[in-house]
């Protein structure tokens, strides 16, 4: 019952004892069909699939209503049903409104531990890191096997397990620090999620990843910008390095046409534009 919520005020509630499990609106046929009032709220791998159901704006003092990024007018709600005569609760979407009955259902309090609450199960490093390779390091400084001290900024990551991620690895460790490497002890430790914008934080990273976190793609029928931003957005929120196209294809046994500028998927019965797909 223990959730990461993103420091800069948007962005994934990741399960605290697996961060690669976020809250995520569901919906018949989501992310395709409708995401309306009374869906339910679920956890989902990150990134996968329902990614645009996974980014969420948080209260900045601790308490208040959490909206649906992509929709704000929606947020998340305690709503209550009867079920076998009994009231209970569950996770759900729904209109934000404050000021109606359903206000109280609106409202969610969270107390920011001092504790490191990321549950780490990833293990340092085994083979040789070549950190003299790894970018956007503090004057080409290393501060140890697999640490480098890093300059953690709004057009960059925000922090070490961005920047470890961007690098295609894990992050084991991350330190706050004034000067350098600084001191690296347990005061000045913080979790590898943790942003410190316009700071500098000593990262420690592990083995690679043998493939990266992957994410996928479902509508190929909207235009090539959009695209385009939807694989930035889930680069820079869930380190997706890899993609799957799912309803990329026409018939369940023969492929498009290879001439064919456009073709409809039979699973969807929607569109799927060429262009689109190289876009992505």
């Amino acid at each position: 019952q223990r959730f990461l919520l993103p420091n800069s005020g948007k962005g994934p509630i990741r399960l605290s004892r697996f961060p690669n499990r976020c809250l995520s609106v569901s919906g018949p046929m989501w992310p395709v069909g409708d995401s309306g009032e009374g869906h339910q709220i679920t956890l989902w791998l990150c990134g996968h699939n329902a990614w645009h159901g996974q980014i969420w704006n948080v209260p900045e003092h601790g308490q208040g209503s959490i909206s649906w990024a992509r929709e704000p007018d929606k947020c998340m709600d305690a709503g209550r049903v009867n079920k076998d005569e009994k009231l209970e609760a569950k996770l759900q979407i729904w209109a934000c409104q404050p000021d109606t009955f359903r206000g109280p259902n609106q409202q969610f309090l969270y107390i920011q531990k001092e504790k490191n609450l990321f549950h780490n199960t990833h293990h340092k490093a085994t083979v040789n890191c070549s950190e003299d390779s790894w970018p956007s390091r503090l004057d080409g400084e290393t501060c140890g096997e697999c640490k480098v001290p890093v300059q953690l900024t709004d057009d960059g990551p925000m922090s070490c397990y961005g920047y470890c991620h961007s690098i295609g690895r894990p992050c084991i460790s991350a330190h706050s620090a004034e000067h350098g490497c600084g001191l690296q002890n347990e005061s000045s430790r913080i979790k590898c999620l943790t942003q410190l914008r316009d700071d500098h934080a000593v990262c420690e990273c592990g083995d690679k990843f043998m493939r990266g976190n992957y994410g996928s793609l479902t509508e190929f029928w909207i235009d090539e910008g959009l695209i385009r931003k939807r694989v930035q957005e889930m680069s820079n929120n869930f380190g997706i390095k890899e993609f799957q196209f799912e309803y990329a294809f026409e018939g369940f046994s023969n492929p498009p046409n290879v001439s064919n500028d456009e073709w409809k998927c039979k699973m969807q019965n929607r569109p799927v534009y060429l262009a689109t797909l190289k876009a992505a």
